[in-house]
Order: structure tokens, then C-alpha cells, then sequence
């Protein structure tokens, strides 16, 4: 069985909160969604890598699976993932996929073109942009009753 994850991230320049998820299919069926919320964010590449390695994580862990091929819209991303070790989330995604490899499963991380058309990419993509707008509009409120 082949799994197809596509990730995207997201940030707000303005608080530092950033978002990033992802959504694996087995065919055309989702298998899962996911979206995690994190502070202190500066750089979208850092947070896709991260949804990069979730993805890796869940597509490994499920029966059957023969291949794993994940989508990005972050060229950066896709081109030194297989080759750039200096980050420590750079360094544990080589650590997955070689893991992955050793189980006899095909990886492939694939660029994709945003907003071009790919439903499943702008899905997790509004997905994500959705839960960082909610979040921080959460925290705007709680902030706003605390002051009144």
C-alpha cells in the first residue's frame, strides 16, 4: 500500500505563533489530519520539517504500507531534507526515513506547487491557516476579558 501525506505550515509574523500539519491518504481515502500549534516560531521551513517528520512518523506505523511519498510546498525544504543535516529536526527526518528504508519501505519527499490546484494540498494548507486564525483569535479574547 502506498501513503501520500501532504504538510504545510503557517506563521504569524506578528505573534510568532505558527501552525503545521499534515493529511495522509491511502488512495483516496484520509487516514489522518493533524495540525499542531507552536510559539516562538520564526521560520516556515523550520515548521514544514517538523510536519515532514509527523507525517514520516504516522505513514510508518500503518499496516501494510509499501511506500511513503510526502508532498511539501516548500522547495527549500524538499531539495535539502535529503541532504542538509544541520538542524536538529534536518537530522532526526534522515534518522526516520533511514529507519523507514530499513523496514523495506520507499521514501520519497516531493515538491509541490502551492495553490495550483492540488485539492489535498490546499486543504491541509487552509487546514492549517484555519487553526493559527482560531488560535490566536483565542487568545486575543482571553486577553481581552482578563483586561476588562
Amino acid at each position: 500500500m502506498t501513503i501520500t501525506a501532504y504538510t504545510d505550515a503557517s506563521i504569524c509574523p506578528t505573534t510568532r505563533v505558527g501552525t503545521c500539519g499534515f493529511m495522509a491518504y491511502a488512495g483516496v481515502k484520509l487516514k489522518k489530519s493533524v495540525v499542531t500549534i507552536f510559539g516562538g516560531c520564526r521560520k516556515v521551513n523550520y515548521l514544514e520539517m517538523v510536519a515532514i517528520s509527523d507525517a514520516l512518523q504516522y505513514c510508518f506505523l500503518q499496516k501494510g504500507v509499501e511506500r511513503i511519498i510526502i508532498f511539501t510546498d516548500q522547495l527549500y525544504v524538499a531539495n535539502k531534507v535529503k541532504k542538509v543535516r544541520k538542524s536538529e529536526i534536518g537530522k532526526e527526518i534522515f534518522e526516520i526515513v533511514e529507519i523507514i528504508q530499513q523496514h523495506g519501505i520507499e521514501v520519497e519527499i516531493k515538491y509541490i506547487k502551492s495553490h495550483k490546484g492540488n485539492l489535498r494540498h490546499n486543504i491541509v494548507d487552509r487546514m492549517c491557516k484555519s487553526q493559527l486564525k482560531k488560535y490566536i483569535n483565542e487568545r486575543k479574547q482571553k486577553a481581552g476579558s482578563k483586561a476588562a
